[in-house]
């Protein structure tokens, strides 16, 4: 008697569960029209975002391992924080170099992961970087519209769209799905959504490692605790995924799925944009 009441009550939970699920998804598309609107406020932000784009800034912001690399100087292993200072630094010289070669649509712009704040208050001077990872003294940004792009895991995001009147007090939500060669945010650090092409996957799964010989500037060491280049290791094992060419193959690919989605933004929407969604583009 007790078996059959408990398995009565967990079906009794399962029907209860699935029946709020249904009515929150009825809720959230009350009719027709709620859906419309929400198709017509997805496809405008995503054609104002790739327009803004190509006449404005494209952000690469890089990763520093900065903590890391602070953390293992302070535990005294110098030559670990120095190896990881020379890997993290070759990398990024990668990822540089493949945009200037190979990314057209925009402007593009280069700077730490730990320089975001600076970034986002207008606080430009100094946080730039030139192709060898040392700071740009002056930097010319005639148009401050800018998207933030970066290797990261891409989100199965909850947050929706946000008005930039609330924008600076929510954080990005939900659960990462996978690493990405690419994520491309808006200025608060939400990640972008359809149809933006706002995420790179990278399909390499070798783990060989290539040599590459370690160049650097004195200047590049700034940003770090690492006060001599005596002490970088001469070269440095980096995976596939990290080569100068499959970085040049990716920025390429993404490159021309802007263009793509670009030429066709300025098909959908000749017209100005309905002022329900003026909140949203930002």
């Amino acid at each position: 008697m007790v078996q059959k009441l408990n398995k009565f009550f967990f079906y009794f939970v399962c029907w209860l569960t699935l029946n709020i699920q249904a009515q929150q998804s009825i809720t959230d598309y009350k009719s027709q029209s709620t859906f419309d609107n929400f198709k017509i406020k997805r496809n405008w932000i995503a054609c104002w975002q790739i327009q803004q784009l190509h006449s404005g800034h494209l952000v690469l912001r890089l990763p520093s391992q900065r903590k890391a690399i602070n953390l293992l100087l302070l535990k005294g292993d110098t030559a670990k924080a120095y190896r990881l200072a020379a890997e993290t630094m070759q990398k990024n010289k990668h990822r540089i170099r493949a945009f200037l070669n190979d990314y057209t649509f925009s402007k593009v712009l280069f700077t730490y992961d730990f320089l975001s704040d600076s970034l986002k208050l207008g606080h430009t001077k100094g946080i730039f970087l030139d192709s060898n990872l040392a700071p740009l003294t002056q930097t010319a940004q005639e148009n401050k519209f800018y998207l933030i792009a970066e290797e990261d895991f891409v989100y199965n995001s909850s947050i929706g769209f946000i008005k930039e009147d609330s924008a600076t007090q929510i954080n990005e939500q939900g659960y990462p799905i996978r690493k990405m060669a690419l994520v491309v945010k808006n200025k608060y650090g939400h990640q972008l959504k359809g149809p933006f092409p706002y995420a790179v996957k990278d399909y390499v799964m070798s783990k060989t490692k290539h040599h590459f010989k370690v160049s650097t500037d004195t200047n590049a060491l700034l940003y770090f605790n690492c006060a001599s280049l005596k002490n970088l290791p001469a070269t440095v094992s980096l995976e596939k995924c990290y080569t100068p060419e499959r970085i040049a193959q990716w920025v390429q690919i993404w490159n021309d799925q802007l263009v793509m989605f670009y030429n066709k933004s300025l098909e959908m929407f000749k017209s100005e944009p309905p002022n329900f969604i003026l909140p949203y583009l930002y």
